[in-house]
């Protein structure tokens, strides 16, 4: 029993290409040291003295700046290609990072937020073009499975570190660390990895769209993907709460230490890390992705009711980051893979540009909403506004499921 779940595990991980675990350890390197985000919401109450109102203006503002930088980073992918759009803002981001700790009023701090946001998001179009590029079509939900376990990896040991560094030497730490690793992180991948050009095989994916127009050559054309990316735009307003307004609930609403959540935060990574692709190699072949993203919505719409159904306490918390974290890895991976696969390399960048957006201006509305109902209708309120709107990302789903079966099926694997 022992003995098949080990070779189940290897299994999962068998068939990716070389370029495509170079790319995860750049990843987790980059990753490792992403930390800020999660404290920054305490950091600007705490620290500088910002109100929640201004805090959440804050992160709707890094929201808009991503906005900018998905739409930019998908332009500039499609004209000069990921390779080097991902290396310069690697650089950029590590800079404007150390730039930023001596940013003290609000005005200026959202500017440079503003900047970073614009400079980091350009990278993720770029970094996911880069995932269709380095994989196969057979293996690409498992080849984003694995840059995500570096995601995680990096993430979970980063957030526990960072906790207790916040906790005991102070913010400028982290912003020093998250700068000094996206740097590392830009030097590793001009040293490891070469520009793949995309050659006729990637046409691949017009299997996808079998039944349709072969090529789509815009998303904002493509009525499933408009659709598909509203739907993750909901999920992700209710998601995003655990960065935005969870460490508030845990720090200041019950007086618990930072590294509390940095914990929690370490167990969600630890766990996508060591459980992800066993179970998306389980799935992938047996289930339709969209049905697959659809349970996952649900799961991490349940995570956040169960507070308003049995309070605050250590069981309930565990039991809700368990569930937002099973939910994340049955939701998350497959809707990288179905926007990857919904292109073709020549326009890759746009698609996963404007998938990007959806992210980016999740960051526009999350916090600010979820500042607004935290202050107006209390956490309950709040947990209520997650629960819907995750339900309502099932809705979605299970719409385009119904309207368009023959996309975002199962994979098939090569023999």
């Amino acid at each position: 029993m022992i003995k098949s779940i080990f070779d189940t595990y290897l299994k999962s991980f068998q068939g990716l290409s070389r370029d495509i675990w170079l790319l995860s350890l750049i990843t987790m390197i980059n990753r490792a040291g992403s930390v800020v985000f999660l404290f920054l919401t305490i950091y600007l109450i705490k620290e500088l003295g910002f109100t929640p109102i201004q805090a959440g203006a804050i992160m709707s503002i890094y929201g808009t700046g991503s906005l900018a930088g998905a739409f930019l980073g998908g332009k500039l992918t499609d004209r000069f290609g990921y390779y080097p759009v991902m290396f310069c803002t690697l650089i950029g981001a590590g800079c404007i990072f150390l730039i930023l700790m001596w940013m003290k009023t609000f005005v200026i701090f959202a500017i440079t937020t503003f900047c970073l946001s614009l400079v980091s998001d350009a990278f993720r179009p770029a970094s996911m073009a880069a995932i269709g590029a380095y994989s196969q079509l057979e293996n690409r939900t498992r080849s984003v499975g694995l840059v995500r376990l570096a995601i995680n990896l990096g993430f979970s040991l980063g957030s526990g570190l960072g906790g207790i560094l916040a906790a005991g030497y102070g913010y400028h730490l982290l912003f020093i660390i998250d700068g000094t690793t996206c740097i590392l992180a830009g030097i590793a991948f001009l040293l490891l990895l070469k520009n793949k050009p995309h050659t006729d095989i990637e046409e691949e994916s017009k299997d996808t769209l079998e039944g349709e127009q072969k090529q789509v050559l815009s998303p904002y054309q493509d009525r499933f993907y408009i659709i598909f990316i509203l739907s993750n735009v909901l999920l992700g307003i209710a998601f995003m709460q655990v960065i935005y307004t969870m460490p508030i609930y845990y720090v200041n609403h019950f007086g618990l230490e930072e590294s509390f959540y940095g914990m929690m935060m370490m167990f969600n990574g630890l766990f996508i890390a060591f459980t992800e692709m066993p179970i998306i190699y389980y799935l992938e072949t047996r289930y339709h992705k969209l049905k697959v993203m659809g349970i996952g919505a649900l799961l991490i719409a349940l995570s956040f009711l169960l507070f308003n159904l049995f309070g605050f306490w250590w069981g309930i918390t565990m039991f809700s980051i368990l569930l937002v974290t099973v939910g994340e890895i049955v939701n998350f991976p497959f809707s990288n893979a179905v926007a990857i696969d919904r292109t073709v390399p020549k326009n890759r960048g746009e698609y996963m540009g404007l998938y990007t957006m959806g992210w980016s201006f999740v960051n526009i509305i999350a916090p600010s909403l979820g500042m607004f109902f935290m202050e107006k209708f209390g956490f309950s309120g709040l947990w209520y506004l997650a629960t819907l709107l995750g339900i309502c990302s099932f809705l979605g789903l299970t719409f385009l499921r119904k309207v368009y079966p023959h996309l975002g099926g199962v994979t098939i694997r090569a023999t």
